[in-house]
């Protein structure tokens, strides 16, 4: 393994395996290039300052020794307004490649750029002030503590899925839980993404689709009519293009709650911002 160390600079880490020990901290974005892999050893603690960058074709695969490893991760914005997951896609590479926890206790946030502005989402893809939101990649949790909420705003990404887009919100796709403790929100007060699956959109809302819990303990709360798990929130106002984002969830175990943001299913589709169109189940 590579030993992770503290930097005040951009690092990037290509194919291979890291190893976090103690308390280490980069203040700048971390990009994954490439399939990586990344331990983290007992009582360690790994601060991601400006997230980790996982765009499409990449892949990151986290471990946790015996289970008591922290990473914190939280987006970052840039001088468009756009913001990157706390994990996931970037600013500018919006879609995110493949994510798999298997333990440790991981605490993602997106980035923000205000409390009226965009939210990336926690996991997953990245938000546009003036596109599409980004899609989630293959997002699989088999286990660890994982709390994940998207940055804050009135458009926003899932707290596990999709980001947002000023026009269609990212799709929250191949998500797929085994085990762990998961809490996921999503905080948009207008276009709100889900708790798990679809961004928000100020046009139309993400699709959540072929999400699968298997086990484990689940809390999903969704935006601004945005599901708890399922489709993320269709716009901000009335007219019939603006349509909220479809859900298809199965659930076979596991201790699941799901509250849906106004007008949402908790476990479906999203709402929409004036509740002018529901997406389908």
């Amino acid at each position: 393994c590579t030993l992770v160390e503290n930097s005040a600079e951009a690092v990037t880490w290509t194919a291979g395996w890291y190893a976090v020990s103690g308390n280490v901290t980069i203040s700048e974005p971390i990009t994954v290039n490439g399939e990586v892999h990344l331990i983290l050893a007992d009582d360690c603690t790994l601060n991601a300052e400006k997230g980790i960058v996982v765009e499409t074709g990449n892949s990151l695969t986290i471990y946790a020794q015996s289970g008591s490893g922290t990473l914190n991760a939280t987006g970052t914005t840039d001088s468009s307004n756009n913001a990157s997951a706390g994990i996931g896609g970037s600013t500018s590479s919006l879609d995110s490649g493949a994510i798999t926890i298997h333990g440790g206790v991981i605490n993602a946030t997106g980035g923000s750029t205000g409390s009226n502005g965009y939210g990336g989402a926690g996991i997953g893809g990245g938000t546009s002030k003036s596109a599409n939101g980004g899609n989630s990649g293959t997002i699989i949790i088999y286990g660890g503590t994982v709390t994940a909420n998207s940055g804050a705003g009135n458009a926003t990404g899932a707290g596990i899925g999709g980001g947002a887009g000023d026009n269609v919100g990212g799709a929250g796709s191949n998500i797929t839980i085994y085990g762990g403790s998961v809490t996921a929100a999503s905080t948009g007060t207008q276009s709100g993404g889900a708790g798990i699956g679809g961004g928000g959109g100020t046009v139309g809302g993400g699709t959540g689709s072929d999400i699968q819990i298997h086990g484990g303990t689940v809390n999903a709360t969704g935006g601004n009519s945005g599901a708890g798990i399922g489709g993320g929130s269709g716009g901000v106002n009335v007219a019939s293009s603006y349509k909220s984002g479809d859900g298809a969830v199965t659930i076979s175990g596991g201790a699941v709650t799901a509250v849906g943001g106004k007008y949402a299913a908790g476990i479906g589709g999203g709402g929409g911002y004036k509740y002018e169109l529901y997406g389908t189940t």
